[in-house]
């Protein structure tokens, strides 16, 4: 991660929390661990992944150089899957779709659980080219994130009998223009998503 892109994590921590970490007690299973890390998808709790974004967002504006991207993904019938095969295989796909946007975005991404089966992304180094629009990107996005979820469920003994033509998702993207508020930016990306999923 690059020093334009790093992120106070530590003392962000501090900030929320309330908690001194220079003992660095952050194992899995602590109470602060468990504040940051939804304990399903891997990712960032909502909260925390909502601390993050904004001191970043910050920033990046302050910098006034670099441009960031919102993606957001949303399990389609997801409802279906656990009304089918029940809440413990629907985890279990929860957690393959975070194992997949672990997979498919760098580390200096900001990945969380924006609730229920939606994840959020913020590309904290997006640069859009005159060759390639956010649309292209948000394209590849979708079917790499499909193609890896898939290849998760498979070797999972309690998903392996879910078709793979269940394991669908939307995917909206907005790219921050410079000048608006993360949550224009997070809003854009929202409705693009419900716009893909509503042409299905």
């Amino acid at each position: 991660m690059s020093d334009r892109q790093e992120v106070d994590i530590k003392r962000l921590r501090e900030d929320l929390l309330g908690v001194d970490l220079s003992g660095g007690d952050l194992d899995s299973g602590t109470a602060v661990g468990e504040t940051e890390i939804d304990s399903v998808t891997g990712l960032l709790t909502r909260t925390f992944c909502d601390a993050v974004m904004i001191q970043q967002y910050k920033h990046m504006k302050r910098r006034g150089d670099e441009l960031f991207a919102i993606v957001m993904i949303d399990l389609d019938e997801f409802k279906f899957i656990n009304d089918t095969y029940g809440h413990p295989i629907g985890d279990d796909v929860l957690k393959a779709w975070g194992s997949s946007v672990l997979g498919r975005f760098r580390e200096a991404d900001i990945k969380g659980r924006f609730g229920g089966d939606e994840i959020i992304i913020m590309m904290t180094d997006y640069k859009s080219k005159a060759d390639k629009q956010p649309q292209d990107e948000e394209k590849i996005i979708y079917k790499d994130l499909v193609k890896k979820a898939r290849e998760i469920l498979s070797q999972g003994e309690k998903t392996k009998d879910i078709p793979p033509e269940q394991i669908e998702a939307s995917v909206g993207m907005a790219v921050w223009d410079g000048e608006e508020s993360l949550k224009e930016v997070i809003d854009r990306a929202d409705k693009l998503l419900y716009v893909q999923k509503q042409a299905k």
